[in-house]
């Protein structure tokens, strides 16, 4: 796997060149740089959890796709905080001064996708109602140059890497078998689970022993002509879906509007049902 906290540089580093020049066409470059740099940046706060989330999104997910699931195993992983160590106190001696080892730098995970998207706009040729002036460049320097001083913090010098997270319940995800790994305390709240590959919520139940049992979330209804009980899982529930009734074969589809809602031939109520 690379190293994408030297990719986070190396392309820092080049967007530096790249602005200081104070060229237009370079501009473009070196918004490109800053964005590879964001990526970089985000697969390296991967990389400290590699154990706590699917394989697939080591694989195949992107940089604002990773984050968000990060920050549901963790709602810390997107935050800042500076690591300090002190002597105990002993019998004979009294507690040692608190010496500050160094401090975890992150970016927000929202300033990360907005500034990650913003930087993506200016990489194309300008939209008619964009055109016709130096407001765009001047939009994309100063965006530019603003997302360069943030980085710039986050690779300064004294700098630790870490993951203090602690207390991590793994599980499969019913639908797809992507793992899924959240907090304990975070779950013993009953808090719901969204699987972060194929979107499957879950409810949570504490058991006696400890665990807990994940109820997938999911659509039902009655049959409106021979009243058998119709079921979905709300990853699976599409527009247009036929879930034709599997006892009378009433054709229904599910449509989307405000709610998930039936549609079926009321007609068809009057034709004998196909056994079952």
């Amino acid at each position: 796997m690379p190293d994408y906290w030297h990719l986070t540089h190396q392309h820092f580093e080049k967007a530096t060149a790249l602005l200081a020049t104070g060229d237009d066409d370079d501009l473009t470059y070196a918004c490109l740089e800053l964005r590879k740099s964001l990526e970089a940046y985000a697969y390296s706060l991967l990389q400290r959890y590699l154990s706590e989330v699917p394989l697939r999104a080591v694989e195949t997910w992107q940089a604002d796709k990773v984050l968000k699931e990060l920050l549901a195993i963790d709602p810390k992983s997107a935050s800042s905080y500076t690591l300090s160590m002190q002597r105990s106190a002993s019998e004979t001696d009294a507690a040692g001064p608190w010496v500050q080892l160094g401090e975890d730098r992150r970016l927000p995970v929202d300033y990360l996708r907005k500034t990650y998207q913003a930087l993506g706009s200016f990489l194309h040729v300008p939209t008619i109602r964009q055109s016709g002036g130096s407001g765009n460049l001047a939009r994309a320097r100063e965006r530019a140059v603003e997302v360069h001083e943030r980085l710039s913090k986050i690779l300064a010098p004294a700098r630790i890497i870490g993951n203090l997270s602690t207390g991590i319940y793994h599980f499969n995800c019913t639908e797809c078998e992507a793992p899924i790994a959240r907090r304990r305390a975070f779950l013993a709240e009953g808090g719901s689970v969204e699987c972060g590959n194929c979107g499957q919520g879950f409810d949570t139940e504490v058991q006696g022993d400890g665990g807990f049992f994940f109820i997938p979330l999911s659509f039902s209804w009655d049959c409106p002509r021979c009243q058998s009980r119709g079921e979905i899982v709300r990853s699976k529930a599409k527009d247009g879906l036929d879930v034709s009734c599997t006892h009378c074969q009433l054709l229904i589809q599910l449509h989307f509007k405000q709610s998930w809602h039936l549609a079926y031939d009321n007609s068809l109520f009057d034709q004998p049902s196909s056994p079952g």
